[in-house]
């Protein structure tokens, strides 16, 4: 059996945007099987429409954060680990492109 790495206390949150605003993805059929894996690439910020979409990926990631600094003991302290560890600052925006 496959034990955790990470402590039971350990949890994430995930942001996803269900509608972009870039229109440059592609879906290309890899091959005539249906059940064979199509090629997708969203090519997310890479056109005109990248500040739009980026900006509320880091709304999202804030309002995480806030959530997050909101809850209270027992459940807290939470020691950060992503994007970086501990309270280094760093640019949301950049940490989403990279």
């Amino acid at each position: 059996m496959h034990q955790p790495v990470d402590p039971l206390s350990t949890w994430s949150f995930f942001i996803v945007k269900m509608h972009v605003h870039s229109k440059l993805d592609t879906l290309n059929l890899t091959s005539n099987n249906p059940q064979d894996m199509p090629g997708i690439n969203f090519r997310l910020y890479k056109d005109g429409n990248t500040e739009l979409d980026l900006q509320a990926m880091a709304e999202g990631i804030e309002f995480g954060r806030k959530v997050v600094n909101s809850i209270i003991a027992p459940i807290r302290p939470f020691i950060k680990t992503s994007p970086y560890p501990g309270n280094v600052p760093c640019d949301t925006k950049d940490y989403i492109l990279n």
